[in-house]
Order: structure tokens, then sequence, then C-alpha cells
């Protein structure tokens, strides 16, 4: 009984009370069951609670019910809060090739963590990593989990708890006001360059670009404290579309150039091309000179960058766009049909708009769909939907549609 003795200190009752009630919901366990022969149920909610100091009989009692064999091994924790530290900084610095290795290393350990006092940072990892992607049922069943002890969370965890339910409503529900309503409960807690960040997206999509401008400003503030440059990279790309979207087209090379060159100075390919990309774009739009010279660049790294290989679909696009703008005819770099379902209907999508000068209700319907479809979405493609469907409303006189779907989205 030893190794318990650290779980009837007053400072460590909230791990006490979610190593018990986490394992007891998680074995369908009621507290009357539990507590039969050791305690009155009662007292077992108080502990669960973190409310009261039992005894170390009790919690030994307690843990054989819940077949519960306790790790607090100093290296065993030391190393897993490492694990943990790394996996959120790798997060926080959008690296989610390494931060999914670090997970899967810890779901490995899952049950020697969820009897371990990180046993509620494990699952908040679990809920991150779950966040936003297709294995919904494991991302709720972190969630499910988190709520059985949220009375116990601390700062940190509250922020994250609320900040990643946020997201996961952003991408997979859509449900930007919901988004919206977790990311103030996230703020209430702790203000970090991701809760601004993201408030500022919801905001755009939700049209409200004053708005978004205001919290993209707080998240670069908030990302030069946490000096996290790949994002501050980002919001400037961002600034730079919200300024354009705003009419104020005499400002908003500078913000596009300022993510252009931070992303050179830290090396980052990626994040260079997707602001390239969108940048290009606008300026193909404007049919500014300078289009020509950036699409130059995007070529000469996607092209000799095998890594950026994922980026070619987008420079193929801008091709077609840009030999448009010029009158010319287009040249193909690659196969049409090889690419994705979604990038084959936006293709076509942009061919039927230049050969009939506007687009059928079924091509969109079919884009859109399939855009939905894609976990990963970017502004480069808000942005091309954005402009079609405003084409698509035009061409069809279709503006109490456009009335009702922007009334809907607010809403």
């Amino acid at each position: 009984m030893k190794e318990l003795n650290g779980l009837i200190q007053k400072e460590n009752l909230t791990i006490l009370g979610s190593i018990i009630k986490i394992n007891r919901m998680n074995q369908n366990m009621s507290q009357q069951a539990l507590s039969e022969g050791i305690c009155v149920p009662s007292y077992l909610s108080k502990i669960e609670n973190g409310e009261v100091v039992p005894s170390l009989e009790m919690i030994r009692l307690l843990f054989g019910e819940l077949s519960i064999v306790y790790q607090d091994g100093v290296e065993f924790l030391q190393e897993t809060r490492n694990q943990l530290e790394l996996f959120f900084e790798e997060l926080n610095l959008n690296g989610f090739i390494k931060s999914g290795e670090i997970f899967k290393q810890l779901e490995h350990n899952e049950e020697q963590l969820i009897h371990s006092p990180l046993i509620i940072d494990y699952y908040m990892a679990k809920l991150a990593f779950y966040c936003g992607r297709k294995e919904q049922d494991q991302y709720m069943s972190a969630k499910k989990t988190i709520q059985y002890v949220e009375g116990l969370l601390n700062r940190v965890q509250k922020h994250r708890f609320h900040f990643y339910e946020a997201i996961n409503l952003y991408i997979i529900e859509k449900n930007l006001k919901r988004s919206k309503d977790e990311l103030m409960l996230a703020q209430q807690s702790m203000e970090t360059g991701h809760l601004y960040y993201f408030l500022a997206n919801v905001e755009y999509k939700l049209g409200s670009y004053y708005g978004a401008v205001i919290y993209a400003e707080k998240a670069l503030h908030y990302y030069l404290e946490e000096v996290n440059i790949i994002n501050v990279s980002l919001t400037h790309q961002f600034q730079g579309l919200l300024i354009y979207q705003l009419g104020t087209k005499d400002l908003y090379e500078r913000f596009f150039e300022k993510s252009i060159s931070y992303a050179k100075k830290i090396n980052r390919n990626d994040i260079l091309l997707s602001t390239q990309i969108l940048y290009t774009y606008i300026l193909i739009k404007e049919k500014n000179a300078n289009a020509t010279e950036q699409l130059k660049q995007i070529s000469s790294i996607v092209l000799t960058d095998e890594a950026q290989s994922e980026f070619k679909s987008y420079l193929f696009l801008l091709e077609l766009l840009h030999a448009n703008w010029k009158g010319h005819k287009s040249e193909k770099y690659m196969d049409v049909g090889s690419q994705s379902p979604f990038f084959q209907s936006l293709y076509h999508t942009y061919e039927e708009l230049f050969a009939t000068n506007t687009v059928s209700k079924e091509a969109y319907q079919e884009l859109k769909d399939l855009y939905e479809k894609i976990g990963h979405q970017n502004l480069f493609c808000d942005c091309l939907l954005d402009d079609l469907w405003i084409s698509y409303v035009e061409n069809n006189r279709l503006y109490k549609q456009a009335y009702l779907k922007l009334k809907k989205d607010r809403m």
C-alpha cells in the first residue's frame, strides 16, 4: 500500500477521484455496486469528486474491485509527461505527423495510463488526436470519459476540452455557432494563439470579416508571445485574405509577403506554397502582373520538391485560371483523371464556367458535396467554392436563395 500514500494527500484528491470514477464508468459499474461492502454510495461520490480523504485501506479495496494496478513509477511518469508535453507542443506547431507518432506510443500504454495520475491528460490527448478525424467513435468515447470528471479538470484541461470540442464541431459537424460557443468557453480558462485563430476562422465563415480581423490580430499577438513562427506565417496569410475580402486592395499584398517571408525563414515549403497558392489566386482574379512571377515560384518548388507533390493539383488549376485570364489555351501538366474526385469535379466545373460563362446547379452541388467529405479543408478551396457559388447565383439570378443561405449560415 506504500505506493498509494500520495493519493491521500489533499492536493492529489482530484487524481484519486478521476482514477476511480473513470475506471468505474468504463466498466459500466454503478456507485452502489462498487461501494457495496466498502462504504456507503454517498461517501464514494465524495471520493470521486475529490471532497474527502479516504483511508489507505479503502483505496486498496476500491482499486481491488476495479482491478486497478496503480502506476506511479518515477521513470514511467517522467517519460509519459515528456511525451504528453511534446504531443501538445507538436500539435501547437502543426506537427501532425510527429504528434501522431507520439500518440500511438501513448495509446499503446493506455492500460497503464488509465491506472496512473496522468489519466485525465491521456484522455485529453486522445480527444485532441481524434478531433476532426473520421474515427468519431474514438473521439466521442474520449469526450464522454472526460465529461465524467469535468468538475475535476484544471485550467489547462478545461481550455483544451472546450477548444478541441470546438474544432470538432467546426470540422466534422460544420456547426459554426456551437463551435464559437465552445471557443468562448475555452477562452474563460486560457487565451492562446490557436484559440483566437479559430475564432477568426469561425467569424470569417459566418461572414463577419471585421470580427475575423480583430481575432486574427489577437491570434498574431499570442503567437508572437509563444514564439510560434509557423502560425505567425499562417496568420499573416489569413490576414491577407481578410484585407482583400474587405476591399482594401492596396494592403493585402504586404500581408501575403510577410507570410511568405516567415515561411522562407523557417524553411517550411508547405506553408510557403499554401500562402503563395492563395496569393496567386487573388492576383489572377485581380489581373495583377505579379501573378506570373508567383506562379513560376510555385512551379519551381512543386516540380522539384517531391515532398510537396500534394500541391501539384493546385498548381495545375492555377495554370488553367492564369491561361484563361491571358486568353491562352492551358497546357495540361498532369492527367486530371488521376487526381482526387474533388479535384476532378473542380477542374471540370471551371471548364464549364469558361465554356458557357455559367455554373450549373448540378456541378456546383457535386463539387460542394465532395468538398465536405474532405477531412482537411483550406482557405484556397474555400475561396474557390465561394467564388463559384457567387457565379452560380449571379448567372442564375438566384438572389433570394443566396440571401436565405447567408441568413442560415449566420444563424
